[in-house]
């Protein structure tokens, strides 16, 4: 442990330098800090299902953590370890999904995500309804339009094209640029 760790000062600061990389898995969990225990896959030989279990039960055990922090942990441990290569499945077999949900920094990810893949849906929805009123209405969309349609992920555009595109003659009012929130429609045709 000694030359993968060191201690410095700056501006009248202490700290302690790890590198994870140049430690053992079992160097990093008796004498490294408790708060570094979560990034064991980057030892040297820690991206292991034995490995991860043993930290996974010495977070578990860390009686000085709150239930919650233990879990925030545990989800890091899981970031970590699956970005290390260790797989999913594994990480599914040692860290159960209820014991995740009980992290808050788990459940922000995920509400980001779930969120992020809703607004991509919100989009793909609008694109989709901009080129079936095209087409209900028989106005041909050539390809490059209809990448560009499918490509926009900005949902007040898309409600812009869907107006346009109910009584427009061409395909080509879709490719003007939507108006800045507020403005009008009919402006926006014009240009």
């Amino acid at each position: 442990m000694a030359n993968a760790v060191t201690t410095a000062a700056s501006a009248g600061t202490a700290y302690t330098r790890v590198n994870l990389r140049g430690l053992g898995w079992n160097e990093l969990l008796a004498h490294g800090p408790p708060a570094l225990w979560s990034l064991v896959a980057l030892t040297r030989d820690g991206a292991t299902e034995p490995v991860i279990a043993r930290v996974r039960d010495a977070i578990n055990a860390r009686a000085t953590w709150t239930l919650a922090e233990r879990a925030d942990h545990l989800a890091l441990l899981w970031f970590v370890a699956e970005a290390e290569g260790v797989p999913g499945k594994l990480m599914r077999a040692v860290v159960t999904k209820e014991r995740l949900m009980e992290s808050e920094l788990y459940r922000e990810i995920v509400a980001e995500g779930e969120a992020r893949g809703k607004a991509q849906g919100e989009a793909e929805g609008k694109a989709a309804a901009v080129l079936a009123v095209l087409g209900a209405r028989g106005i041909a969309v050539s390809a490059t339009l209809r990448e560009r349609i499918l490509r926009c992920a900005e949902v007040a555009t898309l409600n812009v094209w869907i107006r346009r595109a109910a009584v427009a003659s061409t395909a080509a009012v879709v490719r003007a640029k939507a108006p800045a929130a507020g403005g009008s429609t009919r402006q926006a045709q014009k240009t």
